[in-house]
């Protein structure tokens, strides 16, 4: 009875970001305050609430320990520890069917800003390549006129020294 009420609250709080929690996987030790899950799989859409362009293609959360202090529920925090969570994510791109409904109008209008700022920047990228492309050429050309009056300099110690001797 006990635990068919934790899990529902447990499912109203964890189960939109992952799979099988039921009373069977449920390990309650009322005394100690913990609550154990092993094994539990990831959502695919566990994630989404972080508006990443990512999507969960498979996961699982080895445990998941909630120590609960029942005497002082209120005035203690819960504390939930998770233990060997993995998660394997792939990227997600506008049309590929991976976003939901209700998020493809406004991943689609992401997905057109950020592809306007991409071009800006690569625009904005080429006119500094040319600028620097600009700046490396007077750049060398002020090197060879210095290495000219350099050379003009020690031509003309040599010849004075020439002339001295």
């Amino acid at each position: 009875m006990f635990e068919h009420q934790v899990t529902e609250l447990l499912r109203r709080y964890l189960g939109a970001y992952v799979e099988g929690l039921d009373s069977q996987k449920l390990k309650i030790s009322v005394w100690k305050g913990d609550v154990v899950l092993h094994n539990l799989k990831l959502r695919p859409e566990a994630l989404d609430h972080l508006q990443l362009p990512v999507r969960v293609t498979a996961g699982s959360l080895g445990t998941l320990r909630l120590k609960v202090p029942w005497s002082n529920l209120g005035k203690e925090p819960v504390i939930c520890e998770i233990d060997r969570l993995f998660c394997l994510a792939r990227r997600t791109t506008p049309g590929d069917g991976s976003e939901g409904e209700e998020g493809s109008e406004a991943t689609k209008k992401e997905a057109a800003a950020a592809a306007a700022k991409e071009k800006k920047e690569k625009e904005e990228e080429a006119a500094d390549g040319e600028e620097v492309e600009h700046k490396r050429q007077r750049v060398e050309e002020a090197e060879r006129r210095w290495l000219q009056l350099r050379e003009a300099a020690a031509a003309g110690k040599k010849k004075a020294e020439a002339g001295a001797s």
